[in-house]
């Protein structure tokens, strides 16, 4: 009993904490989108007037990747508050994770990604949920190497995330007293809102699976 009684206290300090988080970033966002406006208004007049001018698109899809990742906050933000249970999409819950993690260099650029997104609507604690996938894939990042393969999916009610090592790379091996350290919190807050979660470690790969009871 004591156990769960100091559970339920980890976790509302740490939903409460992201909650503090959520309502900074909702300022930030706003402050970022009035200017962000401006210069997309000013981009598309200069394409108006000087449609052969070079560098643009590049110019609208750094802008279009900012207004992704701005999106996925605002989205956090709306949702990261105490003890909120809400009826989601885990598709679009999924989708807004792989905007923010795609300002990750190694995510971006070094590893394989494998994406399976299905709509699928599940009532859930949205902060802790988000926020421990989250956790969860940056640390599998954290332990990969450039060409690793990445799998993030969901079918019915889970969600599995799997890191592959590359076969070549003899030097990676994935040490899995160590992974259960890092991640025993993690998986304590997701049970604590009824997610439970399984998982293999062997030296080639890493499979977790949220399931949503």
């Amino acid at each position: 009993m004591n156990k769960e009684i100091q559970l339920d206290q980890k976790t509302l300090y740490d939903l409460k904490k992201w909650a503090k988080y959520g309502h900074l970033i909702s300022g930030i966002i706003h402050n970022l989108n009035t200017p962000l406006m401006g210069i997309s208004g000013r981009l598309e007049l200069i394409e108006l007037k000087n449609p052969d001018l070079k560098g643009l698109d590049q110019i609208n899809k750094q802008l279009e990747h900012i207004n992704k990742t701005l999106q996925s906050l605002a989205y956090l933000a709306d949702k990261d508050i105490v003890d909120r249970v809400l009826d989601v999409d885990i598709s679009d819950l999924l989708e807004k994770i792989d905007s923010l993690l795609s300002a990750n260099m190694t995510y971006k650029h070094q590893m394989n990604i494998e994406k399976k997104f299905t709509s699928i609507r599940k009532t859930i604690n949205v902060s802790v949920f988000y926020n421990e996938i989250y956790n969860l894939i940056l640390y599998l990042i954290s332990i990969s190497n450039q060409e690793d393969t990445l799998e993030i999916k969901n079918e019915d009610n889970y969600v599995l995330l799997k890191l592959i090592k590359e076969e070549d790379n003899d030097v990676y091996e994935i040490d899995s007293i160590i992974f259960n350290e890092n991640i025993k919190e993690d998986i304590e807050l997701l049970e604590s809102i009824n997610i439970q979660v399984d998982y293999e470690v062997t030296l080639e790969e890493i499979e977790i699976r949220l399931t949503i009871l």
